[in-house]
């Protein structure tokens, strides 16, 4: 029923599009839109009108068996070639950083490393945090060869197949 708490046809379906397609006409600011870490759900944010998508999953790594962001990344960007397509969920250094725009993202977000970096030292732990992961990526970015960030691309990425054993 109504008011339950429990997600049924008002939190899904025909129902939920169409209420993000007026909530999307009836504003001028660009819409970005969280598609979880399906492509198809990306594709479809698109479909509705989002200017971007996000690519996450809220508390995510901490399910051992969840989908990794950066393993779906190249399959959004794919999917929606042309979006903005931001991530988030599990980034904590600059090398993590590096990965997620070499796999296609524009920006990573490191919301939860904020919140740490404030509670632990307020407006100087948020500073200090924020240029050790700048640091942490400009170093990352030297060693593999990338001047600049536009530089960074998939080829600088060894990629580990786990389906096949090993033998």
């Amino acid at each position: 029923g109504r008011g339950d708490g429990v997600a049924g046809r008002d939190a899904r379906g025909h129902t939920a599009r169409a209420g993000v397609r007026r909530f999307r006409a009836a504003r001028k600011l660009p819409f970005v839109i969280k598609g979880g870490v399906r492509a198809h759900a990306a594709r479809q944010g698109r479909d509705l009108g989002a200017d971007g998508v996000i690519v996450g999953s809220p508390g995510g790594e901490t399910i051992d068996f969840a989908m990794p962001v950066l393993q779906a990344l190249p399959a959004v960007r794919r999917e929606c070639p042309n979006l903005p397509i931001l991530v988030d969920s599990g980034f904590r250094r600059g090398a993590d950083v590096l990965k997620a725009l070499a796999l296609g993202a524009n920006g990573v977000g490191i919301a939860t490393l904020l919140v740490v970096a404030c509670a632990g030292g307020g407006r100087d732990g948020v500073r200090a945090m924020v240029e050790a992961l700048q640091e942490e990526l400009a170093r990352t970015m030297s060693i593999t060869g990338c001047r600049s960030v536009d530089a960074i691309d998939a080829s600088i990425l060894h990629r580990v197949d786990l389906t096949k054993s090993a033998t």
